[in-house]
């Protein structure tokens, strides 16, 4: 264990902890109506790529370059950490980091004021919190395509798809508000399921208020988005019945949006035009692997709305490639180690393959269920707003709705040998279309100069 590195009772600590983090998710999962041999697979998987990093963060920041009492921290881990200390010792002022949201830095606050300054404890909730989102994502198909006979393995294929994607587990690994972000939307989607198919709708209900809640105070934008879902689950086959949970929803949503925006640092009534019209509010930085779109499309937030949307299908497609694998990390001293498993983004690419072939060879045709068809039209939709917002620069912003596209992915690897000798033709020639324009596309990035 990694955690031979630490002092032999803070490792004892810990690891307990670590071993709850697991188990607790396990045990439920095993008694789920979904479980399956690869949905416990891929809980074992994103668990140990979680905890190598964890350990290897939390040694090089309170270890190696800082100590437990004050560790080495940058970007917005240390803002998140600084404002929470602010917070919990009374000390907040004009001279804490300004943060748009300060939901996740409140969460941090609350274990200072128990004493406990170890940054390792919320940091396992965050893993905590992913393999929960895991199970969400298995309980989420279940509501999506009914009791099927491949509903159990499309439940286990989809968690894996997740299991396998680095932007989304990476952020269990460091402090992240994201975590609880992606946790809390697959939450109020699985709740809006759940309420619409009359499912124990006391507890969803109370689960799609604890989801509004943990989104408005880390990052109310994706409220809006959340509208999108509530539209496709609720409009489809909406009977005088639905009327009044769907006003009760809206209302809370609203109430939720509204708290979240007006507690945020820019909370006023342009919250949404700000990121839209030309000269946007945010200037969103290019690193190496962005700065040929920048040189190409010059300033993205100079851009009016229409221009922004004509040029969507490009920006979204350098959203899919962002992070390029090659640069390992940023040359700054105490960068997390786990730079690098964020960085393994070929495994992002895989687990995006069978995604496309959905889209491809099931969408909106009479073997898909129409249910499953709108979830991957609002899905598709929910992916390209980021794009549209940053350029497709700031990738992280789409990963929260990665999970949900896994179910499209699920249902194409659930269903491979059923399919005709046209569709394995189409699949393989689609596959080998897409390893080779995504190899020429990872040689440009690497090499920018080919094309500047």
């Amino acid at each position: 264990m990694l955690l031979v590195l630490f002092p032999v009772g803070r490792a004892l600590s810990i690891l307990p902890l670590l071993l709850a983090t697991y188990i607790v998710p396990c045990a439920v999962y095993r008694h789920s109506r979904y479980y399956s041999s690869i949905g416990q697979l891929s809980l074992s998987i994103a668990f140990v790529m979680m905890t190598l990093f964890f350990a290897l963060n939390l040694w090089q920041s309170t270890v190696k370059l800082g100590t437990v009492e004050a560790p080495m921290l940058l970007y917005d881990p240390y803002s998140f950490h600084r404002l929470a200390h602010d917070l919990a010792h009374g000390t907040y002022s004009a001279y804490s980091p300004v943060i748009p949201y300060s939901g996740y830095s409140i969460f941090l606050s609350w274990w200072m004021m128990l004493g406990i300054d170890d940054i390792a404890y919320p940091t396992a909730v965050n893993i905590f919190v992913l393999l929960v989102t895991l199970m969400l994502v298995g309980r989420c198909v279940v509501f999506v395509v009914g009791d099927k006979p491949y509903t159990t393995r499309m439940a286990g294929y989809a968690m894996m798809l997740t299991a396998i994607i680095p932007g989304v587990m990476g952020t269990g690994t460091v402090l992240s508000k994201d975590p609880f972000i992606i946790m809390s939307f697959l939450l109020c989607v699985n709740a809006l399921y759940a309420i619409k198919q009359r499912y124990k709708v006391p507890l969803y209900a109370a689960m799609l208020v604890i989801g509004l809640v943990i989104l408005a105070a880390c990052r109310p934008t994706y409220i809006y988005i959340l509208i999108l879902y509530i539209a496709a689950i609720w409009l489809y086959k909406m009977t005088k019945h639905d009327i009044v949970p769907i006003c009760a929803i809206l209302g809370v949503t609203w109430v939720a949006l509204y708290v979240g925006v007006n507690n945020s640092w820019f909370g006023d009534s342009y919250y949404v035009a700000c990121y839209l019209e030309s000269q946007g509010h945010d200037s969103f930085s290019y690193g190496d692997s962005q700065k040929p779109l920048h040189q190409i499309m010059g300033d993205y937030n100079a851009y009016t709305l229409p221009q922004k949307l004509l040029v969507l299908p490009l920006t979204t497609a350098v959203q899919f490639m962002i992070p390029f694998p090659f640069s390992t990390a940023s040359d700054v001293f105490g960068v997390p180690i786990s730079s690098a498993y964020h960085r393994m983004s070929y495994m992002w690419y895989l687990a995006a393959l069978p995604i496309f072939l959905f889209y491809l060879l099931h969408w909106w045709r009479k073997d898909c269920d129409i249910r499953l068809s709108l979830m991957a039209l609002v899905s598709a939709m929910a992916y390209c707003v980021p794009a549209l917002i940053t350029g497709g620069v700031v990738s992280r912003y789409a990963f929260v709705f990665a999970p949900l596209l896994t179910i499209m992915g699920g249902y194409v690897i659930a269903h491979i040998a059923t399919y005709t000798k046209r569709q394995k033709r189409v699949g393989v020639v689609f596959a080998v279309s897409y390893i080779l324009l995504l190899s020429v596309a990872l040689l440009v990035g690497a090499n920018p100069s080919i094309i500047l």
